[in-house]
């Protein structure tokens, strides 16, 4: 996403600077810094020549998304191609940003983890077996110690079954996520603060794409449509069902009040837009609201999972020192008696 925000932006500020495309398209071909970058401005170049129109030679990589393409269209029938791979520019970078704040929240969590499970082994198969026959007899009496015992023990005899499993698991999710992605976010839905920032993800990233649509010349309702598809989640089939509504003859403000998913401000601001006749602004404003909204709650996220990480890791160290020293301390507290 990245890649292809920095590559309308260029494109966008040469043609503002007075660059026809095609040359913009033969110096990006030789200077982009990412291959596919170079390979996309090539394929682009060579079909233009042939008399093609731009968004249809931008077609020929395979590598846009639709309402990219629906947008560059727009922008070519209206004159105004340099303004809509701005704007095109600045969504691809959106949805470059979002992407990079979801692997961060998660890379400290799987680091963690990562360390507790390297530990676990350690304990496991190095330490326990050693230090097992230091205990006293009647350790086996501490229910802490019981438990620490039976779960390495256990652990220990069924590696290779728990790592057939495991394997099995990670490849039956990866497959989960490839022929049926939206079932991940329909479980993430349900869980309260993830859940919250998963809509607000989706509804900031489907209004910036109906503010881009629109502002390409795109109708309101194909913009309704390819948006919700952008969104994605729950949010699509929510912005589709207010397509219908339009089809229907309703106003856009007014479907979006008669359906409960949307913020109440959504539909009062929506309304002002066409009030005002400035719909693409307010679009614009919404997926501000959103966008800060998702960031404000993403923080709040990796402000809760650092503490309770720690305390899960704090906990486990504890539980295995508990569990060894427990019975040594009493046995110790024996012998010191008279």
């Amino acid at each position: 996403m990245l890649m292809l925000s920095i590559l309308f932006k260029d494109i966008s500020n040469m043609l503002l600077s007075g660059i026809t495309l095609d040359h913009a398209l033969r110096t990006l071909s030789e200077s982009a810094v990412e291959a596919e970058s170079r390979k996309m401005c090539q394929l682009s170049l060579a079909e233009l020549q042939k008399g093609r129109s731009f968004g249809g030679s931008m077609a020929v990589s395979g590598l846009l998304p639709r309402e990219a393409l629906l947008a560059i269209e727009a922008g070519e029938i209206a004159g105004e191609l340099s303004m809509v791979l701005l704007m095109l520019g600045e969504y691809f970078e959106l949805r470059s940003e979002m992407k990079k704040k979801f692997l961060s929240a998660l890379t400290y969590p799987m680091i963690v983890m990562g360390i507790l499970l390297v530990v676990l082994c350690y304990v496991v198969f190095e330490v326990i077996p050693k230090v097992s026959d230091l205990l006293p007899s009647g350790a086996m009496a501490s229910p802490m110690t019981l438990s620490l015992m039976a779960g390495a023990g256990f652990l220990k005899g069924n590696v290779t079954v728990i790592c057939f499993f495991i394997t099995l698991l990670i490849i039956g999710v990866l497959g989960l996520l490839r022929f049926n992605p939206g079932f991940y976010r329909e479980i993430l839905s349900r869980i309260p603060l993830v859940g919250q920032i998963l809509k607000e993800r989706e509804l900031s990233l489907g209004f910036f794409a109906l503010y881009v649509l629109q502002k390409s010349g795109i109708p309101l309702s194909l913009a309704l449509r390819e948006a919700s598809k952008v969104a994605g989640g729950q949010t699509q089939r929510h912005m589709e069902g207010c397509s219908l509504y339009l089809i229907g003859g309703l106003s856009l403000s007014e479907a979006v009040r008669r359906n409960k998913y949307f913020p109440r401000f959504t539909a009062d601001t929506l309304r002002i837009g066409e009030e005002s006749g400035r719909f693409e602004e307010y679009f614009e404003r919404l997926y501000r609201i959103f966008y800060r909204s998702f960031q404000a709650r993403m923080e709040y996220l990796s402000v809760l999972i650092r503490p309770a990480l720690l305390i899960m890791a704090s906990g486990f160290i504890v539980f295995i020192a508990l569990g060894f020293f427990q019975p040594l301390y009493g046995s110790l507290s024996l012998i010191a008696s008279p």
